[in-house]
């Protein structure tokens, strides 16, 4: 299982019609130096993503996958997406990076164990390394996933 999950250099933006957007915002001072980074869901409430079990039917209209998008990324700065320790793994990757040439990354589907429970909290940390900074910026936001019982 690969560990870090990062587009090839040069692609597009990555667009996910099943996925729920997360945009990494980096607030910038009068310099341009990063100051504070937020993340914004599209919805008001934290992320929520669905899971089918296997052989049950899946519904089409609900998101599947998490799309983070950077949002104003300078050269040499990186986001990376992490899991927090101790958690069962939720995707097929627990790390995530984004740079100025790979502005958004899909998480891909979630690997759930219903043994744990039927709506699940996967926490992850977000991390900004710049060259304009001598201790990263960083957050800790959440997905919530849910298990479609259709």
């Amino acid at each position: 299982m690969s560990t870090v999950h990062a587009l090839r250099k040069g692609s597009p933006l990555v667009t996910a019609s099943d996925a729920v957007r997360v945009m990494l915002v980096i607030e910038r001072n009068e310099s341009g130096k990063p100051r504070r980074l937020v993340a914004r869901p599209a919805s008001r409430s934290d992320p929520v993503i669905h899971w089918t079990r296997p052989m049950h039917h899946r519904t089409d209209s609900v998101a599947r996958e998490v799309l983070w998008v950077a949002d104003d990324l300078q050269p040499r700065e990186v986001l990376r997406v992490e899991a927090r320790p101790r958690q069962h793994p939720m995707f097929q990757w627990d790390t995530f990076e984004l740079d100025e040439h790979n502005p958004s990354v899909v998480s891909g589907p979630a690997e759930m164990d219903v043994a744990n429970g039927h709506r699940q909290v996967w926490t992850y940390a977000v991390r900004l390394r710049s060259p304009r900074l001598a201790i990263p910026l960083g957050l800790e936001p959440l997905v919530i996933v849910v298990v479609e019982d259709v």
